[in-house]
């Protein structure tokens, strides 16, 4: 399970080997949106339906999942992520873990990713995070691999059934100060790298971004991806509205993964989501690579799952 304090990537629903996919998609090109028309461009994009973020103490899954229900476009070129508060009463029903459907639709979020792979380069959105405490908007690039005895990945020395390479890179709002769940606000982003699930292989930034995200303006998110070689150095650069906000040179990922954008509920760390919906809108999104040396496309283990058909 991914920790619930920090994950923003998919959770796997059975831990059982089975044959990596081709990538097929793996990309180094320059890559845009804008989100035009009424349509979404699936040759470009998957749609999301599945769980993450934690369990209650019965095992039940604290939040519904993202539906694909709640995604649309609005038409005059934004991208719509809506989310379902905890006062919400209609749907669409969540969804468990485990994939089974839950009774309501309360804590439902909506989350789309690229079909395409992107490593090292500057990543680029245009964006209005949902402007209530309880939902995390998020912006992240994620590769989730399982490495098993006999495998090239698995380490020296484990003793674990299976090992997880999860490399992550995120930005979250609202932020909060430390990794207690206090002072929790809209100044702040959680800005974070990750090459696994355990300690030591993540690193958190908890980032002032000299704005107040949930101002009702559209403000851009980037970051500077470094995967390093041939003399560069691996480190990851955050921006907001063009000024530097953080930068991680500890537990740097080198693996592609896809970039997702998304609306979801954490257990706690954002706030209390009381409140009935509201909404993340995107309305740029580029990606421009650098092609550097350590750029490793590699297949993920469950490629295919947790997607609308």
């Amino acid at each position: 399970m991914l920790p619930a304090l920090f994950a923003c990537g998919p959770a796997v629903s059975d831990v059982g080997p089975r044959p990596a996919p081709p990538q097929e998609t793996a990309t180094s090109e320059v890559f845009t949106e804008s989100f035009d028309g009424d349509t979404l461009d699936l040759s470009k994009w998957r749609v999301a339906f599945r769980n993450w973020g934690g369990e209650l103490n019965d095992g039940t899954s604290y939040n519904g999942g993202v539906h694909p229900d709640n995604v649309r476009l609005s038409g005059d070129g934004a991208l719509v992520l809506e989310a379902h508060g905890a006062a919400w009463t209609g749907g669409p029903l969540g969804v468990n873990r485990d994939g089974t459907e839950r009774p309501d639709g309360a804590l439902v979020g909506a989350a789309i990713a690229t079909q395409s792979y992107f490593a090292s380069g500057r990543y680029e959105v245009r964006a209005k995070v949902a402007p209530v405490l309880g939902a995390c908007s998020a912006i992240w690039t994620f590769h989730y691999a399982e490495a098993y005895p006999g495998d090239d990945d698995y380490p020296d020395g484990e003793t674990a059934p299976y090992y997880v390479l999860n490399h992550e890179i995120d930005i979250e709002s609202p932020g909060r100060p430390n990794a207690q769940h206090e002072g929790i606000g809209f100044d702040r982003a959680l800005t974070n790298t990750w090459v696994g699930e355990r300690a030591g292989e993540l690193t958190t930034g908890y980032t002032e971004i000299g704005v107040a995200a949930d101002d009702g303006a559209w403000h851009d998110y980037r970051f500077d991806w470094h995967s390093g070689g041939d003399g560069v150095t691996p480190e990851v650069v955050f921006f907001v509205d063009g000024a530097q906000v953080a930068a991680i040179r500890t537990t740097v990922p080198n693996r592609a993964g896809r970039l997702w954008l998304g609306v979801w509920f954490p257990n706690g760390w954002a706030g209390a989501p009381a409140f009935a919906s509201a909404s993340m809108l995107v309305d740029e999104v580029r990606f421009t690579p650098f092609h550097e040396a350590n750029d490793a496309f590699v297949p993920e283990s469950y490629a295919d799952d947790g997607w609308a058909d």
